[in-house]
């Protein structure tokens, strides 16, 4: 398990890129939304969809596991820090 330090830097990192996801969902449509990426050789990205199998990777996708990492985040801070987060917390991230 990472300190509580590397934790709350980890949480202000991911809120900055949620915060940019959402300034991109907010500037992008639906279609663009769910068009899979493609790397910068023009191959589409890709990850393992859990069953070995390669599964393309859309704005979409990106963004459900940043919030994914986000929550798992923050209840590892919560256990170290025995407490819920404030809702200034969760929403401004921390001083570290």
């Amino acid at each position: 398990m990472e300190s509580l330090n590397d934790s709350k830097k980890k949480y202000n990192a991911l809120l900055d890129r949620n915060s940019k996801a959402e300034a991109y969902l907010n500037t992008h449509s639906w279609l663009e939304y769910e068009t899979p990426l493609k790397n910068k050789d023009g191959t589409y990205m890709t990850k393992d969809d859990g069953n070995g199998n390669p599964m393309y990777i859309s704005a979409h996708t990106m963004f459900d596991d940043l919030v994914v990492d986000l929550s798992q985040t923050k209840k590892q801070i919560e256990t170290l820090l025995y407490r819920n987060m404030t809702e200034y917390e969760i929403w401004n991230g921390f001083k570290v």
